[in-house]
């Protein structure tokens, strides 16, 4: 992880945006390569939805080319990740267990809605246990979330893919 991008907190995000300093498919772009870097090893996103997410940057940027950045909602481009035992409108909805493998989500929950208008941007869904019941981030769907420090260790759970 070289990018600096990478390193900075939602809020300190949200205000590189604000202020120009970024642009947003520079944020998103730079935590998609990140994503797409890791995720081989320690399978955190179960759900990837970069096309959609490269799309909304695409708008925010020529929102604010458009209409400038002093009323922009506080996560206005900052990329985010959404725990699959939250549905997102369209994409799969499994909360880690078979039975609900194959279900696509036909509307976003409060939380997720709530973040998107507030300006985040969702790259995709991340890997939880079974129902979201367990210690460890690991369901017969996806498998075991490794740490991303020590790969031969879990991440712990519930929330292990976000966590990693």
């Amino acid at each position: 992880m070289t990018n600096e991008l990478l390193t900075l907190s939602a809020a300190e995000l949200a205000r590189r945006i604000q202020a120009r300093a970024v642009r947003v498919r520079e944020v998103i772009d730079a935590h998609i390569a990140q994503i797409e870097a890791v995720n081989p090893a320690i399978n955190a996103v179960i759900t990837a939805d970069f096309e959609t997410a490269r799309q909304a940057a695409a708008s925010a940027d020529e929102h604010i080319d458009q209409h400038g950045s002093d009323d922009l909602p506080p996560l206005f481009g900052v990329p985010i990740t959404i725990k699959d035992c939250w549905p997102v409108r369209g994409l799969r909805f499994t909360a880690g267990t078979w039975h609900m493998r194959d279900q696509i989500a036909d509307d976003d929950a409060p939380v997720v809605r709530k973040l998107r208008e507030a300006g985040a941007i969702i790259l995709g869904k991340t890997n939880c246990p079974d129902l979201s019941w367990m210690f460890e981030t690991t369901n017969p769907i996806f498998g075991r979330t490794n740490n991303p420090r020590a790969l031969d260790r879990s991440v712990g759970g519930s929330s292990g893919g976000e966590a990693a």
